[in-house]
């Protein structure tokens, strides 16, 4: 298939489902088109030769589509990871008494995949509405600060603890900013507590989790700090408390943000990776977001990424 690929788009998310698109040459020889083992359901990895790496993407063909008639014939080839299985169930359901991370496996595991989560939370009830598997398990891992993606046949929601040192020329492009819109003082979080007829609430700080200067520090010390409410319904503190960090820990997190673009293939969502050789207030260590595998047979092979941090050298 690599001597037949036109054009290849890989889009692996933080949170949810990978997906990717390859076009190949399909010249007909001797009268016979090529290809005709490719089929629904199919399993299709994709990779780099040169690269030591495992297959930046492995999934199913869900789509087949011929092209003809602005050149040679082409085959388009769709395919999803295996979390299109969890979007193709819509039953409701609840959970009761049961932890986050043990909805993730059993969902996981009725899909025929592992699950590898650490949410951590008490035991409670989960309601899952008219809504596929996929959505439900999106919307319960974001309300707790994790990000769900397939890794091979596993499930996770937590980081990648393997850090990738880069240093900036071997990057194509670089581009990261220090942003302090939209960064708060302090997070909020604000409901009914049935129990006992009153008002909660909880409230949290920004906290980029090292010694470096974060935005809510800044902001604080340029008079600018401000507070985000997060309108609840009828909470328990605990409920509330969660709510208040994971939003705060969310904001802390978008301080720093960019783009990075190059061949490096081994950049994945989640991961970690150390940036050196540019301006020492933005080098270190950032968290790597959503990726895009791209390679055309005019341009070759690029991959870019979102990254951030919660921090800066000040």
């Amino acid at each position: 298939m690599g001597a037949a690929l036109l054009f290849m788009d890989v889009r692996l998310p933080r949170h949810g489902m990978a997906h990717a698109e390859l076009r190949l040459q399909a010249m007909p020889e001797s009268g016979r088109f090529p290809f005709q083992d490719l089929r629904h359901g199919a399993r299709l990895g994709v990779g780099f030769e040169s690269a030591r790496t495992p297959p930046v993407f492995e999934g199913d063909i869900t789509a087949i589509e011929f092209r003809m008639g602005n050149g040679p014939p082409e085959l388009a080839i769709l395919a999803e990871d295996a979390l299109h299985r969890l979007a193709r169930s819509l039953r409701p359901q609840s959970f009761d008494e049961i932890t986050a991370d043990e909805v993730v496996f059993l969902l996981a595991h009725r899909a025929g995949l592992l699950a590898d989560t650490n949410l951590g939370g008490p035991a409670e009830t989960f309601v899952k509405g008219a809504e596929s598997d996929l959505a439900f398990l999106l919307r319960t891992v974001l309300a707790r600060g994790g990000a769900l993606r397939l890794d091979g046949d596993r499930v996770r929601a937590g980081p990648e603890p393997r850090p990738l040192s880069l240093a900036a020329d071997a990057l194509k492009e670089l581009r990261i900013i220090a942003d302090l819109n939209w960064q708060p003082g302090a997070v909020t979080a604000r409901g009914w507590n049935l129990a006992e007829g009153t008002v909660a609430e909880a409230t949290a700080v920004p906290d980029p989790q090292t010694p470096l200067q974060g935005a809510a520090a800044i902001v604080e010390n340029l008079g600018w700090a401000a507070r985000y409410t997060l309108p609840r319904d009828f909470v328990e503190g605990s409920v509330l408390n969660a709510a208040a960090n994971v939003e705060a820990t969310r904001a802390a997190e978008r301080f720093l943000h960019g783009e990075i673009a190059g061949n490096v293939p081994e950049l994945r969502p989640g991961r970690v990776i150390e940036l050196t050789g540019i301006d020492p207030r933005f080098a270190g260590r950032y968290r790597v977001g959503d990726c895009r595998h791209h390679y055309s047979s005019t341009e070759g092979a690029v991959v870019r990424a979102r990254i951030a941090r919660s921090n800066w050298q000040a």
